[in-house]
């Protein structure tokens, strides 16, 4: 199911032909901050199942898993909010957006007064 759902999203970055790069960037962003989430998920549910499993072997590998896994997978998670934070606000600052922005100020101001 992993691999289909990778598939179908490389497939549909790759037809997002039309997109500008930035959008494209920003949805690649987003994939990374989708599976750092569930990166640090399933740290977690290791660790639940680790803490519910008798003391022996298992539980052992599966609390020395947690302790490898989690710090860097919480480090790409807090990456990705990091990057996605600064790639929307900087093309909220972009004059563009800024322009179109007033545009519908403007509209909306001269709406009202009708």
């Amino acid at each position: 199911m992993t691999e289909s759902m990778d598939s179908h999203l490389l497939m549909s970055l790759q037809s997002a032909g039309s997109a500008d790069p930035m959008t494209i960037d920003l949805k690649l962003v987003e994939c990374v901050l989708s599976a750092a989430t569930a990166c640090v998920d399933n740290a977690a549910l290791l660790g639940k199942i680790a803490d519910e499993a008798k003391n022996g072997a298992a539980r052992t590998a599966m609390t020395a898993a947690v302790e490898q896994l989690e710090p860097a997978a919480l480090k790409r998670l807090e990456w990705a909010r990091e990057t996605q934070q600064v790639m929307v606000v900087a093309a909220a600052k972009h004059p563009t957006v800024q322009d179109v922005g007033n545009g519908v100020e403007s509209v909306v101001a001269k709406v009202k007064t009708h």
